[in-house]
């Protein structure tokens, strides 16, 4: 996301960088750090993830994750990204509902997945389906 940030922003960001957010700003930079074999090395890993991610799906429906463990928020930043990365960097749909903070509890149903993915996913069985 950093590399292709920078692809994107290149010439506004030299022009007016001093204008973007501090969190984007320092992808941004982060990314010029990148070169293109590392770029490539993300995209077949990408595709990686990818893949796993169709696998879960011939299981279930739907994938519920939350999307913030924080109030949304303020304009300054996109906040804490390790809730949503997954998703970005899969490029899955996904939807973002708000809801009352409250503790929830959910047990894993695709273990092969989740060692690839650094926040807790819910996979609630098929309608219909005998598993528990």
């Amino acid at each position: 996301m950093a590399f292709g940030a920078v692809d994107v922003h290149r010439e506004q960001f030299a022009a007016h960088g001093d204008k973007y957010g501090r969190e984007i700003a320092a992808m941004i930079r982060r990314g010029q750090g990148f070169d293109p074999a590392t770029y490539r090395s993300a995209l077949e890993h990408q595709q990686q993830f990818r893949q796993a991610m169709s696998a879960c799906f011939s299981e279930v429906d739907v994938l519920i994750t939350p999307a913030t463990a924080t109030p949304a928020p303020t304009a300054e930043t996109t906040g804490d990204s390790k809730f949503n990365s997954p998703w970005s960097y899969s490029r899955l749909p996904t939807v973002s509902l708000p809801y009352a903070m409250r503790k929830v509890v959910c047990r894993c149903r695709c273990s092969s997945l989740a060692a690839s993915v650094p926040t807790k996913i819910c996979c609630p069985p098929r309608r219909g389906s005998n598993r528990s």
